[in-house]
């Protein structure tokens, strides 16, 4: 929002939840300060504010469920994990880390993935062999997946896969990234006392349980799609087409992609995601250039892996899924809680009713 009461106006939005009994919760960066709004989106509490001692925040990163009916905020700048009651009182602070690592920096980065229901973290090891890279062509990064106490100990390891897919083509002095498009990239989501991997290569789900174990495979079905480089690759704007300095680059790039081969397959799927009571969500993958005219299926699986319903995405369900991806859509039995901008890249909280015919 530009304009309006402070409480409704969001600075930068660090994270959404949704809460028992269907109030919302809204972590702002900008205020250091937490928002509670009811139901039907009525300000109603905040909690926070700017420092460095209990309760207080000095860059909020990330808001996620926590063990029982409590949450923990994450504050970056301080490098903290804070946990809040049921009625967002203090409690306690950590600093989630792992101790074990494949490698040393700069060729490994731990990243925070979220927390299992009893409040074990889930950290990620990423082994950056595609950062120092310094020669054109594709390179696929890995990482590898930990089940983490408090003080950074491994208690459970649940294995090694493909972190991303990019190719790197020299548009100007330097490598830079020409397109992960159309390589297909590798999602995750943590839900409960479960971890879900998928990868769109290999067409399938892997469910791992908090000890490390794979518990099942779903496997998506479906017709692989075939797609042209037209429909991958947009092509410039006029702006961005008149302006002689992109000249040489924008040449660059079309010379390179011009020589690009197409997959003989194309990912199913390119977002994955679970919602309250278990069921798993996955949505088909459409090209970017398709979705000016069509909006995606989501296909709904319920727990084991069975087929139950699909449904045409809404604006703020058709994110581009990448390793860095922080913000994802919540699904209730009900509603779904997730974020929306619009032309002027403005961001808004949304709540769509969800609801299910047989």
């Amino acid at each position: 929002m530009l304009e309006g009461p402070d409480e409704y106006v969001i600075g930068q939005l660090a994270g959404t939840l949704l809460l028992p009994g269907d109030s919302i919760l809204i972590a702002d960066a900008t205020a250091h300060e937490l928002r509670v709004f009811d139901p039907s989106g009525k300000f109603a509490r905040k909690v926070g504010r700017k420092g460095d001692g209990p309760g207080e925040f000095t860059w909020l990163t990330a808001v996620h469920v926590y063990a029982g009916d409590s949450i923990v905020v994450l504050d970056h700048e301080g490098g903290r994990a804070n946990v809040l009651g049921r009625d967002f009182g203090y409690a306690r602070r950590f600093r989630p880390r792992l101790l074990e690592t494949r490698a040393r920096p700069p060729m490994t980065s731990h990243d925070l993935i979220g927390f299992f229901s009893d409040g074990r973290a889930l950290v990620s090891d990423f082994l950056n062999v595609c950062g120092p890279r310094r020669t054109d062509g594709f390179c696929e990064d890995s990482v590898a997946f930990y089940r983490t106490n408090e003080d950074g100990s491994t208690e459970a390891r649940l294995g090694s896969f493909v972190y991303s897919r990019e190719e790197s083509v020299e548009v100007r002095s330097g490598p830079s990234t020409g397109w992960s498009e159309p390589h297909p990239q590798p999602m995750r989501t943590l839900h409960d006392n479960r971890f879900y991997y998928g990868d769109a290569k290999r067409f399938e789900i892997q469910v791992f349980g908090a000890n490390g174990e794979l518990e099942r495979r779903i496997r998506v079905a479906g017709i692989a799609p075939r797609y042209q480089k037209k429909d991958v690759w947009a092509p410039p704007s006029p702006a961005a087409a008149a302006n002689p300095r992109l000249k040489g680059t924008l040449a660059a790039l079309e010379a390179a992609r011009a020589k690009a081969t197409m997959p003989d397959t194309f990912p199913s799927f390119s977002d994955l995601l679970v919602d309250q009571a278990g069921n798993i969500w996955v949505r088909e993958y459409v090209p970017q250039m398709h979705l000016r005219k069509v909006r995606p299926r989501w296909y709904v699986f319920d727990p084991e892996g069975r087929l139950r319903w699909s449904l045409r995405s809404t604006p703020g369900m058709m994110r581009f899924f990448r390793p860095y991806t922080r913000k994802s859509p919540q699904i209730a039995n009900d509603r779904v809680l997730t974020t929306v901008r619009d032309a002027d890249n403005v961001e808004s909280v949304v709540v769509y009713r969800l609801v299910k015919r047989n």
